[in-house]
């Protein structure tokens, strides 16, 4: 009965990790889940190595990814070696030197060189934060450079569960510092955390009363009585790459109009005010196509202060195509959030915050002060304890519940 529609399937992580954290079965219809994609379980595993080199089954997925001449052969000789000796494939790697294991001078070079750059991933690791640690894996191994290379739909898609998978990173840290956290977050922690998501995926798929997760591509011919669409907004749907062609932006238009149209009674339409991009917090634009429904289908404009608006629109078992308005054949207009009814979908200001904040001084905030955060949206203060740099507020959020907060990095804002 229950179908979240996005226009990418990167956007399907942070729906996955919502949902297991409230025990909402659910399945991702049409793809696999975001912690099952080849390219996350190639990244990861290289994060498990670095934190583990006795990780065997991580070595053996990455230690030819990206291709760097190290054949199956050269492989299945060092694991022979490691089994002989009943140690693993790591410290095989290490008496290379000294030790006669087979192999020809050109493959022990690059066994090697791969040895070496693990090792360098490991005092990274333990010397910076996950975040930084896991960018500086991605890019020195050269999987970045090869997704980007790869100019294909497959490969634009990799490069976006990549950034989905970093974003998730400092969502971890981010979260871990405000509820109080000083210590160093490594790359360690991180995957504790990421591995009860991947346990998830192995559980068994007999519960047919699931929510289901989807592109809207893969909901053609589809139909749910509730649909929630989110990511409406600009240079997410419609994508960047389609606004410079009027073909491809009206290509985009029409997948809207199927996407509303395949909920049978009620379609609740989503932004984000602000959103992560390779681990930056940058401001959001409602979608152009928002602006294009006709008001008469709009059941709620109500548009609150918190990072996520939502409008819902209801259709009828009778609805007629044409009551959308022209928006399958008009292309958008430069003033179109100035005549429309719906200017308030518009960001209230280029940061993606209320404009009637301002940034938290401690010594002001106190109990029943209202405050605004950029994730957890608008709250009331319940208390605040200690003082100096360990000072942290009890924050009731309207939507994210209960919060403590560590004040010198909550970025807490007062709600005027």
């Amino acid at each position: 009965d229950f179908a979240i529609l996005y226009r990418t399937n990167a956007q399907s992580r942070i729906f996955e990790e919502a949902l297991r954290k409230r025990n909402i079965p659910y399945r991702v219809y049409g793809s696999q889940s975001f912690y099952q994609r080849k390219e996350i379980r190639d990244t990861i595993a290289y994060f498990r190595l670095t934190v583990n080199p006795s990780d065997d089954e991580a070595l053996k997925r990455i230690i030819n990814f990206p291709t760097r001449g190290i054949g199956k052969t050269t492989l299945e000789r060092l694991e022979l070696t490691a089994n002989q000796k009943q140690q693993s494939i790591w410290v095989t790697i290490e008496q290379l030197g000294s030790d006669n294991s087979g192999l020809k001078p050109a493959a022990i070079n690059r066994v090697t060189q791969f040895y070496n750059l693990i090792k360098q991933f490991g005092t990274i690791a333990y010397t910076t934060d996950a975040y930084e640690a896991a960018k500086t894996i991605i890019i020195n191994t050269g999987m970045l450079k090869e997704f980007k290379v790869d100019g294909s739909i497959e490969g634009i898609t990799r490069l976006q569960n990549i950034e989905g998978l970093l974003n998730s990173i400092k969502e971890f840290i981010d979260s871990r510092r405000e509820e109080g956290e000083t210590e160093l977050i490594a790359l360690a922690e991180y995957l504790e955390n990421v591995s009860l998501l991947t346990d998830a995926d192995n559980d068994k798929p007999e519960d047919r009363n699931k929510v289901s997760i989807m592109t809207m591509h893969s909901a053609k011919g589809l139909e749910f009585d509730y649909v929630f669409l989110a990511g409406i907004e600009e240079e997410l749907f419609p994508s960047r790459m389609s606004t410079g062609s009027p073909e491809e932006l009206e290509e985009e238009r029409r997948l809207f109009y199927v996407a509303i149209t395949r909920a049978a009674k009620l379609a609740t339409i989503s932004h984000a005010q602000v959103r992560y991009k390779w681990g930056n917090l940058t401001s959001s634009i409602p979608s152009r196509f928002i602006a294009e429904i006709d008001p008469e289908w709009i059941d709620n404009e109500t548009i609150s202060a918190d990072p996520i608006n939502t409008i819902t629109a209801q259709r009828g078992l009778q609805t007629n195509p044409s009551k959308f308005g022209k928006f399958a054949t008009t292309k958008p207009e430069k003033d179109m959030y100035k005549n429309r009814r719906l200017t308030r979908l518009t960001p209230p200001n280029t940061n993606g915050k209320p404009e009637n904040t301002e940034n938290a001084d401690i010594g002001r905030l106190k109990e029943g002060t209202k405050v605004y955060h950029d994730r957890f949206g608008k709250g009331i203060v319940m208390a605040i304890e200690e003082e100096g740099q360990n000072a942290m507020a009890i924050v009731n959020f309207d939507t994210a519940g209960q919060k403590n907060l560590l004040l010198k990095y909550a970025k807490l804002r007062i709600l005027g």
